[in-house]
């Protein structure tokens, strides 16, 4: 039986899969992600022990949605190489080399949020929609663009956690991002949010003053790509987002904050359906892992 692997290599966790396609998955497996060489060892032993103990598995190709930023420029000499990474000990590791090479089948790769996006544009929140942005607001903040199927870049990936955005006027927070101070991802992730009030954003009362910031941050970055890039859906995934009630406080951000510019009524009467949590649950990076590789092997074949 042909089967396909993915492998969603998060800054906290990383999630493996073995399944016959993006909708039938037969095996999965999560692991805390340490040092490089002990994380790619664990999932090279993963994916030998899981063949190993099914015979009748025929791995085809894996797709690897990693953390970033990554090099994914084909020509270049460095691709699949993990850039300047706050993430300890991980700049400069080739993870498409470690695992092309310890499994001896093609590889597919993208970004962690670029896997996300491309799950919710097949089988998630977007599925039957032209475009959409997919944002995870976590441990980082990160984000991609898909348009007709295609995650869009070119030079490197997008890196939307890293936009500027209006600082909210009674804010002296100077954020927490080691590149930037008080980008996106500085005034706005996990980790920004337990420096700024002193614990987990899982912990914050749900009528913390911090709410009503964290809205109105991640508004400012919605409206910011409503106007760059229109996309028909927004799809704001990651743990800060599962709190209740933030989504709700994020479309009244963005409906009240548009000032009735551009197709007002699109962003007033459909704003529940232009700005959405994810659909294919907690899973959509390896989701979209497996569809990578899947499409990866369509196209090869098609080349032949």
């Amino acid at each position: 039986m042909n089967v396909f692997g993915s492998i969603e290599a998060g800054g906290t966790k990383i999630v493996c899969l073995i399944a016959k396609n993006s909708t039938d998955i037969l095996d999965q497996w999560v692991i805390q992600t340490e040092a490089p060489e002990m994380t790619l060892n664990a999932i090279v032993s993963y994916f030998r022990d899981a063949l190993s103990q099914h015979a009748n598995w025929n791995l085809q190709a894996v797709g690897i949605t990693s953390f970033g930023p990554v090099d994914l420029i084909l020509n270049s000499k460095t691709y699949g190489h993990i850039e300047q990474t706050p993430k300890p000990g991980w700049t400069g590791t080739d993870i498409y080399g470690y695992i092309k090479n310890a499994l001896k089948v093609p590889v597919f790769l993208d970004t962690d949020v670029g896997g996300a996006a491309l799950a919710e544009y097949t089988v998630g929140a977007g599925k039957g929609k032209e475009s959409l942005i997919y944002i995870t607001i976590g441990t980082g903040i990160g984000g991609a663009f898909i348009f007709k199927g295609e995650n869009i870049y070119s030079k490197h990936h997008a890196e939307i956690g890293h936009i500027k955005v209006p600082r909210i006027v009674e804010d002296t927070f100077k954020g927490v991002c080691p590149f930037h101070g008080d980008c996106f991802e500085g005034m706005a992730s996990g980790p920004s949010m337990e420096k700024r009030w002193g614990m987990p954003a899982n912990q914050l009362p749900d009528d913390h003053a911090g709410w009503a910031f964290e809205a109105g941050y991640i508004g400012q970055a919605v409206i910011n790509l409503l106007y760059t890039l229109s996309p028909e859906m927004i799809v704001l995934g990651g743990g800060v987002m599962m709190h209740d009630g933030l989504i709700d406080q994020i479309r009244d951000y963005v409906a009240s904050n548009m000032n009735d510019y551009c197709q007002p009524d699109a962003y007033k009467q459909d704003i529940k359906s232009t700005i959405v949590l994810p659909g294919s649950g907690n899973i959509a990076g390896a989701i979209g892992g497996l569809i990578l590789a899947e499409n990866g092997m369509k196209l090869n074949k098609k080349k032949e």
